[in-house]
């Protein structure tokens, strides 16, 4: 209070005035900011004004909140780093997890939706990545709102540092050098693949009787009928334009936000254990019409969170291992379903069916 009253009292000595506008900044209490803001803006010494305007600089993102700037990009896409006052950066993420997803709306519209083979236009594989690479430009929208916030403040009063890992580096994480170096991804990632194998034989033997892509003399890739080495490839590039925006959004929602922030409540074993957890029972959402898969599946799918979790507390706290760890979980996993049963994958589409 004290602090208050020399910074209104302008018969205090200017030098006094400038001190107290510093100690109000070390205070890092985001209530006092607005008489920052009033000094800056009116003292009518310009050494002062200086002073209380350096102040406001520092404390004025005590004012934003990371879990305020995460839950608003959870609801609206960018809104987050509005809040924080990057309205272009904001704007340009609204904009164009907006366009992805009235792009998926405007494809599947009208479609019948399936994984399986069964699509009748080229529509539905294409609404496929346009969804997948809005949702997850969506998730890294919170991540992204978060980690600025946390930057902002320096990470004061938090036991890990935020990493400051952007879109960039994410993206190109999976094809690097030297993070495919990492144990966690050349080692790691086959181990995973294989309970991923084993869980997905498990929970649907009958897959893996199909026509495999040695028998097969024609592979369907978005309704055109490829050789099996072009079609081989055509559906590799089309995993990997799937995949790719999945790995990026979601372990910057799952690792970066989640665990990161459940360590922050739970300790470290603690919140590993809960994002773990959620990262599981979120892809229930992908077995709505099949229990048995599900039960079987989502276990597997928390232990595997878990091990991208580990890898990210191991790795300092930095995305690139675990998001490399994903895509190429993801693409390998898809890659062995592709072999085993090429007829049967979400690029094929059967112009002769009809879609109701």
């Amino acid at each position: 209070m004290q602090l208050l009253v020399i910074m209104q009292q302008r018969d205090v000595d200017p030098g006094v005035r400038a001190s107290a506008a510093q100690a109000i900044e070390l205070r890092k209490d985001p209530s006092l900011d607005p008489v920052l803001e009033r000094a800056a803006a009116s003292d009518p010494d310009p050494a002062v004004r200086a002073a209380a305007a350096e102040a406001h600089r520092k404390l004025y993102p005590w004012r934003k909140r990371p879990g305020t700037a995460a839950g608003l990009s959870l609801l609206c896409p960018g809104c987050g780093q509005i809040y924080l006052g990057k309205r272009a950066e904001g704007v340009a993420q609204l904009g164009a997890t907006a366009a992805l997803l009235a792009s998926t709306v405007l494809l599947l519209r009208g479609q019948e939706l399936a994984l399986d083979g069964t699509a009748g236009s080229r529509r539905v594989p294409l609404g496929i990545l346009t969804a997948s690479a809005g949702q997850n430009l969506w998730f890294y929208s919170i991540f992204d709102a978060y980690r600025d916030a946390r930057i902002a403040r320096g990470d004061y009063g938090y036991r890990h540092p935020m990493t400051r890992e952007n879109l960039g580096d994410l993206a190109s994480a999976p094809f690097r050098p030297g993070v495919l170096a990492s144990p966690w991804v050349w080692a790691g990632v086959p181990l995973a693949v294989g309970a991923g194998l084993l869980a997905s034989y498990l929970a649907a033997p009958e897959e893996f009787r199909g026509t495999s892509i040695t028998e097969a003399d024609k592979v369907n890739v978005l309704g055109r009928r490829f050789s099996r080495l072009g079609g081989f490839g055509a559906g590799e590039a089309y995993f990997g334009a799937l995949f790719a925006p999945v790995g990026v959004g979601e372990e910057a929602l799952f690792r970066g936000v989640i665990q990161t922030e459940m360590e922050e409540r739970f300790g470290t074993y603690g919140g590993l254990a809960v994002a773990s957890v959620i990262f599981g029972a979120v892809h229930l959402l992908n077995f709505t019409d099949d229990p048995a898969s599900a039960a079987i599946a989502v276990p597997v799918i928390s232990v595997l969170g878990a091990g991208l979790g580990i890898a990210y507390q191991r790795t300092g706290y930095r995305l690139e291992t675990s998001v490399a760890m994903h895509f190429w979980y993801d693409f390998l996993l898809s890659t062995a379903a592709f072999a085993i049963d090429p007829e049967h994958q979400p690029f094929v589409v059967q112009y002769a069916r009809v879609i109701r």
